[in-house]
Order: structure tokens, then C-alpha cells, then sequence
């Protein structure tokens, strides 16, 4: 109890843009953020998105909507959870918690900066995970993770116990390193 009373920093927030998608997707990104919403991770304590947001499947809540598979752009359940992802892992980069697993996408998305993207799936069946979002907290205090939807933005907020230097200035860039054909 007294350390969740520290929890009132705004550490990492991160907003994308979905308001171009159709309904199906749109619905997809609500659930995800509705699922993600309200995990309290506790100091050691880590988070995989996949697991919080599975199974991608109707009786979750999804429905079916463009997705990237093997580069290319297919029709699946949960089609647009990735946006919840890359939203998530872009907080997380700003919050400065430990990055445990993340994976790019096959194709670039339109909402993030290139290797600004983090994706998640499994096989077909849903048993193996293939690509995950995985984070923990590498802080003294809990975090909390705020993640809402309005129709055309998603925000993923994180909140916690400010503890570093109000000075400090970081920036993440991404660089083209090799380039690989399809």
C-alpha cells in the first residue's frame, strides 16, 4: 500500500494515430488497450503482451482485420493488436523500464518511425508465441499502466515514482543497418 500511494508520476507516455482503419481494426486496438489497461508491475516484476492481450480470437473480443504475416498483408483475428504493441513499446522506451523481448514487424507500419515498432503473434493455433512484446520493471516503485482509446488515437501512459534526474536528456534514432529482400 504505501508503495502504490508513490505511483503518481507520469514516467512515459506515447500516443499513435488509428483513425484511418476500418471499424474491424479500430475494434481490435480498443480491445487490446482495454486488456492492457490497469497492470500494475511491481519492482523485478515483468509484462509480456502477448499474454495479456491473447487469445487473438472472437471469443476475446476480436475481430478480423488486416495483419502482417511472412510480408505480407493477410486477413486474421485481432488484426491491428500490433498498434497496441508499438504504442506500448514506445512508452516503455520513454518510461526507461528494461526491454526484455521485442520484435519488428515484416513489413514497415505507417504509425511509427522505422525499428519503432514492436509486434506480436503466434502460430495459427495460438499455443506458440512467434513475436512478443516483453518489458519489466526495472524501478524501485510499482508502475501502473494507463492505455486508452477514443476511436482515432490510442495512449499508453505509464506512471510510477519519478526517480531520475529532471536534467537528464534521452533520445532514441533509428539506423538503417542492412537492408534484406522478402
Amino acid at each position: 500500500e504505501e508503495q502504490l500511494k508513490a505511483v503518481k508520476d507520469l514516467l512515459g507516455t506515447y500516443t499513435t494515430d488509428y483513425s484511418t482503419s476500418n471499424a474491424a481494426r479500430k475494434a481490435n486496438v480498443a480491445r487490446g488497450a482495454e486488456l492492457l489497461n490497469g497492470h500494475i508491475l511491481y519492482p523485478g516484476e515483468a509484462l509480456s503482451l502477448y499474454h495479456t492481450v491473447a487469445p487473438l480470437n472472437a471469443s476475446n473480443g476480436y475481430e478480423t482485420a488486416g495483419a502482417y504475416a511472412n510480408g505480407e498483408v493477410v486477413s486474421a483475428e485481432g488484426g491491428g493488436i500490433c498498434q497496441v504493441a508499438t504504442t506500448t513499446y514506445n512508452a516503455v522506451l520513454l518510461s526507461e523500464l528494461a526491454i526484455e523481448n521485442r520484435a519488428a514487424h515484416s513489413l514497415p507500419v505507417h504509425y511509427v518511425e522505422k525499428s519503432f515498432d514492436a509486434a506480436i503473434a503466434s502460430s495459427t493455433d495460438g499455443k506458440e508465441v512467434l513475436k512478443n512484446l516483453e518489458f519489466k520493471n526495472n524501478q524501485e516503485y510499482p508502475v501502473y499502466i494507463e492505455a486508452s482509446t477514443n476511436g482515432a488515437t490510442i495512449t499508453v501512459s505509464i506512471y510510477g515514482k519519478e526517480t531520475r534526474p529532471s536534467n537528464r536528456k534521452v533520445t532514441y534514432e533509428n539506423h538503417l543497418v542492412s537492408k534484406t529482400p522478402i
